[in-house]
């Protein structure tokens, strides 16, 4: 990190995963996986103040995703959701249905493996 700049250009330490707050697991998750995100997208560095919005946002898109999730299945008379719904919920934002994002995944995940 460069702490004259603000920048954080590293990767972010391991989880605790005995934490006693959840909240501050489940921020240092998100924040872990807005970093991977970044990097995955060519990024080499940003402020931490960066860093923490793309978390937020994060946050907030699985938040929705999640409601869109639950509201699906309670329409259908569920009390949970299924494959179904979370498909459902991934067209209503846009993004590709179950196949196409199994199909995303199978490319990504060895070249996320390579890169460690």
């Amino acid at each position: 990190m460069d702490k004259s700049r603000g920048l954080v250009q590293e990767k972010p330490k391991d989880l605790d995963l005995n934490a006693s707050d959840p909240e501050d697991f489940s921020r240092e998750t998100l924040i872990r996986i807005s970093t991977q995100l970044l990097l995955h997208h060519g990024f080499h560095g940003c402020r931490q103040s960066a860093l923490h919005l793309v978390a937020e946002l994060t946050q907030l898109y699985i938040e929705q995703i999640s409601r869109l999730i639950a509201e699906h299945a309670a329409h259908n008379g569920r009390s949970e959701g299924n494959v179904h719904d979370f498909g459902q919920a991934l067209a209503l934002v846009g993004l590709p249905t179950v196949q196409g994002l199994k199909a995303f995944l199978e490319e990504e995940l060895p070249q996320m493996k390579e890169r460690g």
